[in-house]
């Protein structure tokens, strides 16, 4: 049901110019389906007590909204006595105008010309006379360019924001990578260190090796004053050896264990570089699509054509 209430919605409001601009910014689209929306039947009607708390806002400021003489004609409330009710339609409007006033820190004006409802309401004032329909008629063209000037050029700042969070991106994307030259750098010092001290525990079983041939070779020589004075040569001789290697091999694991570390910090970076990079594809492919977005609603808008600036920021 969930579902087929959201395609209904996606649908029905393809040529909606607020649920259009909602759908240019990313963090207003994540809230367009609220939960509880989506559980609405397609008879079910509301309350405004009820539906001012599905949203989280004042019953009085809901009711404001449901008396502006503009507003109205586009939530088209329905009448109950003295009161109104809402179907999933009437929510669904209110929703998209709570998110954008509050959410774009827009105003109840910048939501008249966005949806042209000024011209509406004025249309059906003086519908009566040819003169007053001739006015209109002019009063709509002009206010049908502002609101086509004031939509491209919320499209364009959408544009560029997405442009500014694309670079944002790719810089996040060659720190990381700094960072990972750094952490391969340190690993190459330490896998160096470690292989030095791995000759020298090889050198060292070497060299113990070959004393303890010389001593047990020396019957009568110099090594002869040790054992006059009980001194074990062999234990003397090991004792330094294997102090020399503790010192070695403790070394030796210390690099073992930043070789790990590194790894691991290499690998943490690795994932964020990876998800950085899908989110710097996402992005551009939103990007081509709000370009040509942009494109086909100039077009369609008579709007000037575009300069070089623009030109330069497109291919690049």
């Amino acid at each position: 049901m969930a579902q087929e209430i959201k395609q209904y919605l996606e649908d029905e409001y393809l040529n909606d110019e607020l649920k259009q601009y909602i759908d240019m910014r990313e963090s207003l689209k994540e809230n367009l389906y609220p939960d509880f929306l989506l559980k609405m039947n397609f008879r079910e009607e509301l309350s405004t007590p009820d539906v001012a708390k599905h949203l989280g806002k004042n019953d009085s400021t809901l009711r404001n909204y449901l008396r502006h003489e503009t507003l109205i004609h586009y939530i088209q409330p329905l009448r109950n006595g003295r009161f109104y009710r809402l179907n999933l339609d009437g929510v669904f409007k209110l929703h998209m105008i709570f998110l954008y006033l509050e959410q774009e820190g827009k105003t109840i004006p910048d939501l008249e010309i966005l949806l042209g409802l000024k011209n509406q309401v004025y249309d059906e004032r003086n519908s009566g006379s040819s003169s007053s329909a001739l006015s209109t008629n002019t009063s709509s063209e002009d206010l049908n360019a502002v609101k086509n000037s004031v939509m491209y050029m919320h499209y364009q700042m959408m544009r560029m924001e997405d442009e500014f969070k694309l670079r944002d991106l790719q810089n996040q994307k060659m720190l990381l990578q700094s960072d990972m030259q750094s952490i391969e750098t340190e690993i190459k010092y330490h896998q160096s260190r470690k292989e030095n001290k791995r000759l020298e525990r090889r050198q060292q079983d070497l060299l113990s090796y070959a004393l303890q041939k010389t001593v047990k070779r020396d019957s009568g020589g110099i090594l002869s004053i040790f054992k006059k004075q009980d001194v074990d040569v062999n234990a003397a001789l090991q004792e330094s050896i294997d102090e020399v290697s503790k010192n070695t091999y403790t070394e030796a694991d210390e690099h073992k264990k930043e070789i790990s570390s590194l790894e691991s910090r290499k690998e943490e970076l690795q994932v964020k570089i990876k998800e950085l990079e899908e989110e710097i594809a996402t992005q551009k492919i939103d990007l081509d699509e709000k370009r040509k977005f942009l494109e086909d609603e100039k077009e369609k808008l008579s709007l000037l054509p575009t300069t070089n600036t623009e030109d330069k920021n497109q291919h690049s």
